[in-house]
């Protein structure tokens, strides 16, 4: 893929129907958090970086975002997700 392409991955949401203390994209499926997955094909693609928008617990998502070198993007008020996607904007102005 075109090195050039920047992926935004959704995953501030608090899972609240899980009834769990973790964020919903670190549940296993297989042994490895969801979100790895989703990382992992991020990965695949060769783009140029990964934004991943977090905000419920967002610290327990740091290792995972350290080890594939995605950079968070803060969603503080979880306002859905038309507000995840604006809080990106600034972020993307550096890759133009």
């Amino acid at each position: 893929m075109d090195k050039n392409f920047v992926g935004v991955i959704l995953a501030a949401g608090k899972g609240t129907r899980m009834k769990s203390e973790i964020p919903k994209v670190l549940h296993p499926i297989c042994g490895r958090p969801m979100l790895s997955y989703v990382l992992d094909l991020a990965r695949e693609l060769k783009l140029k970086s990964s934004l991943v928008i977090v905000g419920h617990k967002r610290e327990m998502l740091q290792g995972l975002l350290d080890e594939y070198r995605a950079k968070p993007v803060y969603q503080d008020k979880l306002l859905g997700t038309a507000d995840a996607l604006k809080r990106t904007q600034s972020a993307l102005k550096s890759f133009r």
